[in-house]
């Protein structure tokens, strides 16, 4: 039999596409099947790719080309070669061995006799098996297209499959990052019930009552954001502006304990473009900004505003409170940078050394997290500017409608 030495990769137009066209293995001990091969393939067009095809006339160079290619699409291969089972043991090593689950594996042969059809499918997980005698022109390009839509559905499928994984993750760490805060509330509770019983004092009965009010609002709210998150909810096409007018009821009360010290301003456009959201998740989000704001506020002004770039809206939470170090900023950063939220007793933690230990610094810790991770699931991001005594800006960047997908 004619087995050159060398490993060829021939591509199936004149123009070379080593990372732009379908991979293709073709291993065959007779030259001229691959030869014939490459001949009926060589103006092979899908979806607007060439085929890259890869040759080899024994196991050992197929492996070497393997290994060296691992996005390969198809392998189409002669099953006796070297030994009566290379073709068989090339498929084990791609299978098994490797763990290759995508590329749509062809066993062909001259002795169809040698292996039954039905178990060689079977056994082997090959996705089909040929007579060299079917390399028709029309018939192998028939397959090969059959092929590569296999290919392209499982690549698919493996993708969706990933994706839905990272999810589950990023859900998994939303709920823990929600039961330390509930863990950290009810803790909060605890303490001024204990302070309560342990006073006669009037002025401290109503400090404590007070704060024990105040933990069970937070309470209540961590409740509804879990409900929230477990029901889900489809994003809708919505006006920011008219999402903040229905808000500022809730964002009035937030600042009427301060009134007048602290003024709230809506800037907000009112012909900014739609945006595809949660409206829920948003709401939660500019509820937390301005709480924050709200907390680190004395007196002032806290004013919410919008500017279209290109295809994102930028809306921003202004405040002229007591600011941020510029340390704790870029730790707040890292935060927002990060893909998934960071669960609270997390080795990696980046702002573990800089936190105190009071629970109200845990909580605004976690509330980022929560934030960084809806604002990902809108394809988004938030970032944070602040300077000491002239106050902070958080900024969420949300792509409006012509450009979400």
């Amino acid at each position: 039999m004619n087995k050159p030495k060398t490993i060829r990769i021939v591509p199936t137009t004149t123009q070379r596409t080593p990372n732009n066209g379908w991979k293709m293995l073709i291993v065959d001990d007779e030259q001229t099947v691959i030869d014939m091969t490459q001949e009926v393939l060589k103006a092979f067009i899908f979806q607007g790719k060439s085929l890259q095809l890869l040759c080899a006339n024994s196991y050992d160079e197929a492996k070497v080309l393997y290994d060296e290619n691992t996005d390969i699409a198809i392998a189409m291969i002669d099953c006796v070669m070297e030994q009566n089972d290379s073709g068989l043991q090339l498929i084990q090593y791609i299978r098994n061995t490797q763990k290759n689950n995508t590329i749509q594996l062809v066993l062909r042969t001259g002795q169809p006799d040698f292996a039954p059809e039905k178990n060689m499918l079977i056994d082997y997980e090959i996705n089909d098996y040929l007579a060299k005698t079917e390399l028709t022109s029309t018939k192998l390009h028939h397959r090969v297209i059959s092929y590569l839509r296999n290919y392209m559905m499982i690549q698919r499928v493996s993708f969706l499959h990933q994706q839905t994984h990272k999810t589950a993750q990023q859900v998994d760490r939303i709920f823990s990052t929600m039961a330390h805060q509930l863990t950290t509330a009810v803790s909060e509770v605890s303490q001024h019930a204990r302070g309560l019983s342990s006073t006669q004092s009037k002025p401290s009965d109503e400090f404590f009552i007070q704060g024990i009010k105040e933990e069970c609002l937070k309470l209540e709210a961590l409740t509804k954001n879990i409900k929230h998150s477990v029901l889900g909810g489809d994003a809708t096409l919505l006006h920011l502006h008219d999402i903040i007018t229905d808000l500022m009821p809730a964002f009035d009360r937030l600042t009427r304990p301060y009134s007048p010290a602290i003024l709230l301003k809506n800037d907000v456009e009112n012909d900014t473009p739609a945006v595809y959201i949660n409206r829920q998740r948003i709401e939660d989000v500019l509820l937390l900004l301005v709480r924050n704001a709200v907390d680190h506020t004395s007196r002032g002004s806290i004013t919410l505003s919008s500017k279209v770039d290109h295809q994102y809206i930028y809306l921003a939470i202004n405040d002229t409170g007591f600011g941020i170090n510029t340390e704790t900023t870029e730790n707040i950063k890292a935060i927002f940078k990060r893909d998934s939220p960071i669960k609270p007793d997390s080795d990696d933690h980046p702002i573990d050394n800089h936190l105190t230990n009071s629970h109200k610094d845990n909580d605004l810790y976690n509330n980022f997290s929560i934030i960084n991770t809806i604002m990902n699931s809108h394809y988004g991001h938030i970032d944070v500017e602040s300077e000491i005594n002239k106050g902070s800006t958080f900024t969420l960047c949300l792509p409006y409608y012509q450009y979400y997908s």
